[in-house]
């Protein structure tokens, strides 16, 4: 990690080259209705944004390597060459901006943003993808970027555009938490997956910078915040972002690990002489800017408990989540194992396991799983016959071939280990993704 404390200088430094002119803050740009969507927009004090070319710091270009923009389908045309072109509109005409708005002439096409959490996952905000028709209708594009002065990104190769798999989850919480975690359709190749803070919460005053993409514009790195107080499930910053950054990483400036997800914040525009201009507050005023703390998505990822539930009473659901891609050894009875650490134990919470394994003949298979204390329950033991993949939750939708009850008895916190035996050649397949789920 000593490499990764770079931001903090770096950002000071690099954002001198930044403009001082007062900048625009819109709406969560385009394509959404707007009942769907929250909005994070505002200038605080001068603006801080930066295009991907005026980004010098190496590190800082992996960080915006590894953002998404969220498009529509009918955003992206494929092209014979197996290119897509964006199909974006002005930002200036389209939104009713005064002439001096910088990034005018920029096109915009995104919805929302995201940033690459597993080799095949991606974390936005809960409100940017809600439902299947949502995972369906959106792609997740990298490198929609100004590469040179007034050089944007118009057409992107094949291997930088990913569709929605399925939805791993999304929530939007009465407590102010709103985060999504995606599987793509295949690993995302050339890009590092970001590092998010293992424990702990951030602390007012702590520096921070943000990347993605406002307004639906290329990307934009914008420095020179801070937090500014936390609650129990987001923070609050003085972030200059605009409404398609909603679902964009929040990094710690010191750290450079993931603080949290951007997802709503002040208002954005105000009239002046018959056009738009971007509200700008001082750094200490305004509502302030939303960032859902990236511990939901740690947590979802395998690196804790609970999403924030906390305490280690029975009365409180958690989970615990393995959602990077397992191959499974094809025709070999030790199989493969996947550890899950739960920092809670059952004590009478039902224990469920949601599965999501790829496999030609589900009949090849079996599935045990295994509780801190040794105790072991066959989940799954080569039934299913010729029938593609096994997805679903033992103790929901799917049946176990032993009962789960036992487990809920378990008093033990640690490593459960789900294990996966592909018992009989030709047909091979992937773990997608494990949760336990542990409810009252």
């Amino acid at each position: 990690m000593g490499e990764r404390r770079f931001l903090a200088a770096m950002v000071t430094a690099a954002f001198l080259i930044s403009c001082d002119q007062s900048q625009v803050n819109t709406q969560s740009a385009t394509k959404r209705p707007p009942a769907q969507v929250l909005h994070p927009d505002v200038i605080y004090g001068s603006d801080d944004r930066l295009d991907l070319y005026q980004v010098q710091n190496p590190l800082l270009l992996d960080l915006a390597g590894s953002t998404v923009a969220l498009l529509q389908n009918r955003d992206l045309q494929r092209q014979p060459d197996g290119r897509y072109k964006i199909n974006g509109v002005q930002f200036g005409s389209t939104y009713g901006l005064c002439r001096s708005e910088p990034y005018y002439e920029q096109k915009t096409a995104a919805f929302c943003s995201g940033f690459l959490v597993a080799t095949d996952a991606i974390a936005t905000a809960g409100h940017c993808v809600r439902s299947d028709a949502d995972c369906r209708n959106t792609k997740f594009v990298f490198g929609f970027a100004v590469t040179a002065p007034g050089v944007q990104t118009e057409y992107v190769s094949e291997n930088q555009v990913y569709s929605c798999a399925h939805i791993l989850a999304t929530e939007i919480g009465s407590g102010g938490r709103d985060f999504a975690v995606i599987r793509l359709d295949r690993p995302v190749l050339g890009k590092p997956v970001l590092e998010l803070r293992p424990s702990g919460d951030v602390s007012d005053g702590d520096p921070i910078v943000v990347i993605g993409h406002p307004a639906g514009l290329p990307v934009k790195v914008a420095g020179g915040a801070s937090v500014r107080s936390v609650s129990a499930e987001f923070f609050t910053a003085n972030l200059d972002t605009y409404g398609g950054n909603s679902g964009s990483a929040v990094f710690n400036a010191q750290t450079g690990e993931v603080e949290g997800i951007l997802v709503r914040g002040e208002n954005d525009f105000v009239s002046r002489n018959g056009c738009r201009v971007s509200n700008q507050c001082a750094d200490n005023s305004c509502r302030g800017e939303d960032v859902t703390k990236i511990a939901y998505v740690r947590d979802l990822l395998g690196g804790g408990s609970g999403g924030g539930s906390g305490g280690g009473s029975s009365t409180q659901e958690f989970e615990v989540s393995h959602l990077t891609a397992v191959a499974i050894p094809d025709n070999q009875a030790s199989g493969v194992q996947i550890k899950l650490k739960a920092d809670q134990a059952p004590e009478g919470r039902k224990v469920l396991v949601a599965l999501d394994i790829e496999h030609s003949w589900r009949g090849d298979l079996q599935v045990r799983l295994v509780a801190p204390n040794g105790a072991e329950v066959v989940l799954h033991n080569r039934t299913g016959g010729s029938q593609d993949h096994l997805r679903g939750t033992f103790g929901l939708d799917l049946p176990s071939a032993q009962d789960l009850a036992s487990l809920s008895q378990v008093a033990a916190s640690g490593n459960w280990t789900l294990k996966v035996a592909d018992l009989a050649k030709q047909d091979v397949g992937t773990i997608k993704s494990v949760r336990l789920l542990f409810k009252p």
